[in-house]
């Protein structure tokens, strides 16, 4: 049932094209960890590769590191490539004066479309 629905959401949505390098952003959290098992064991049927990204908020000091190695660990078993970032999302929103949550987003939007960019996807 889930393959079939995550399979035709895809297709209705028009979401990727054949050949396509698909950059999935991972936080290590369940929602993130289910998405990239689903892309990756549908990948070759949807017809893309895939590369990880992983960006570090320095928010949660020890925490944080967990998540790193975490997801590089997954990463690597599925045999997908991966890129890690760390920023100091509090010292951009001291800086920018901006809420915590608003420098976050804006400091992951930024590192997902370097990310893409820099691998052309």
């Amino acid at each position: 049932m889930i393959k079939s629905k995550f399979l035709s959401t895809i297709n209705e949505y028009k979401m990727f094209e054949p050949g396509e390098l698909v950059v999935v952003a991972v936080s290590g959290g369940p929602d993130s960890v289910a998405l990239l098992n689903l892309l990756d064991g549908y990948k070759k049927e949807i017809g893309i590769t895939l590369h990880v990204a992983h960006l570090n908020h320095l928010i949660r000091r020890g925490d944080a590191e967990l998540d790193v190695k975490f997801v590089e660990g997954l990463a690597q078993k599925l045999g997908i490539p991966v890129t890690v970032e760390a920023v100091d999302v509090p010292a951009l929103a001291e800086q920018e004066r901006i809420g915590l949550e608003e420098a976050a987003r804006l400091a992951r939007y930024d590192f997902f479309a370097r990310t893409a960019a820099k691998l052309g996807a």
